[in-house]
């Protein structure tokens, strides 16, 4: 009686036992599953993180280029604005307008090789592409 007892405890002990150990291996596959999960999701993260960084600093690198350009650009158009004044102040002259009606034909050329100038330094300071600058003013020159 004493063993059918002993036996029994001892059935009961293995089956508690075999169920611990189940609930154990169930416990470490699943908390694996999450961890390999959690470290992709670490992973891609990190990637996103990386490249919002260079973004970030492409973005900077480029403001500070058009900022510099901007810069520039104000410079030009200053120099610009200064001989368009000069001209005009020119143009409305006692002496320009005798010039005009006793020289005409050298007034028309020095007119053109003005205007052809003026056109120069306006794709000059609206132009990525080209440095030229037909001025007197080196704060016009890149």
């Amino acid at each position: 009686m004493i063993m059918g007892i002993i036996e029994k405890i001892l059935i009961v002990i293995c089956l508690v036992l075999m169920v611990l150990l189940g609930m154990a291996g169930w416990y470490y596959h699943t908390s694996q599953g999450t961890i390999a999960m959690l470290n992709q999701q670490n992973a891609a993260q990190a990637l996103a993180l990386k490249t919002q960084q260079l973004t970030i600093t492409t973005m900077q690198e480029k403001t500070e280029q058009q900022a510099s350009a901007m810069t520039v650009l104000e410079q030009r158009s200053l120099v610009a604005y200064q001989y368009r004044s000069d001209l005009e102040k020119k143009f409305a002259t006692p002496a320009f307008k005798k010039e005009a009606v006793t020289n005409a034909p050298a007034l028309q050329k020095s007119m053109n090789d003005a205007a052809k100038k003026v056109f120069t330094n306006l794709e000059a300071i609206t132009s990525v592409y080209t440095n030229t600058y037909v001025g007197s003013d080196a704060k016009g020159k890149q």
